[in-house]
């Protein structure tokens, strides 16, 4: 079709034939339409217009790729369970080594020194192997205490006591889950092990070593819970 070349800002075009859209008037804009001055808009410039060109999109194509921008973080996988790696075994390791220190250091020296009871956990371990396995033995007893101190607790941190803290109350502070994860390890002591399975009175009969245990054990699940917090965030 032929283009109107009048170069006015604005140009009114009314339809010459009854082939037009309604018989209404067409105004088209010198500026973003100078390809659409037609004399005439029929129905054929309107159709011609609508369909795509040759090798466009069209119905039942694959959608394409791109990259939508939002504000938002990126999406992460979430874990309730760390990986076993290297970093996460290290962390268990010096974990156990700081806490069990820490927990004896206290227990044989500081708690003594300080007025109070002196705690005897190889003792309580000799009784459990004595009442489980019907021997009396220091050095399995020995062996009992420092794999529960060095393994088995710190274990039981990682990856039971802090996954559920994160699972549940997500913005409790690492040293309360420490704090708490050692007085449940208390309980585990002086009334699962001691009085159930050692035959020992429930917690002591709440004697003053039931709360030096207990001051004890809370030190270890902190201890436990900064080391791991420091090793792996």
């Amino acid at each position: 079709m032929k283009q109107q070349t009048v170069p006015t800002e604005r140009v009114a075009v009314r339809p010459e034939t009854d082939d037009t859209i309604g018989g209404a008037e067409v105004v088209a804009f010198s500026r973003g339409g100078a390809n659409y001055r037609y004399e005439k808009v029929t129905t054929g410039v309107i159709m011609d217009d609508l369909r795509f060109n040759k090798g466009a999109p069209s119905a039942g194509d694959p959608f394409p790729d791109f990259d939508l921008m939002t504000t938002a973080a990126p999406a992460t996988k979430a874990s309730f369970f760390p990986p076993p790696d290297r970093k996460v075994l290290i962390a268990l390791a010096l974990s156990g080594v700081a806490a069990t220190i820490a927990f004896d250091v206290f227990g044989q020296f500081l708690s003594p020194a300080a007025g109070f009871t002196q705690l005897d956990p190889v003792g309580l371990a000799k009784i459990v192997i004595a009442k489980l396995f019907g021997v009396s033995t220091a050095g399995g007893a020995i062996v009992l205490h420092f794999l529960t101190g060095l393994l088995l607790y710190p274990f039981g941190y990682l990856f039971a006591a802090r996954p559920i803290a994160r699972a549940v109350a997500p913005r409790t502070p690492w040293w309360v889950v420490g704090a708490i994860y050692g007085a449940i390890l208390w309980l585990w002591a002086v009334y699962v092990m001691a009085h159930l399975v050692g035959g020992l009175p429930a917690f002591f009969g709440f004697s003053e070593f039931a709360w030096v245990a207990l001051v004890g054990h809370i030190l270890f699940g902190w201890v436990t819970a900064a080391v791991i917090r420091w090793h792996l965030g």
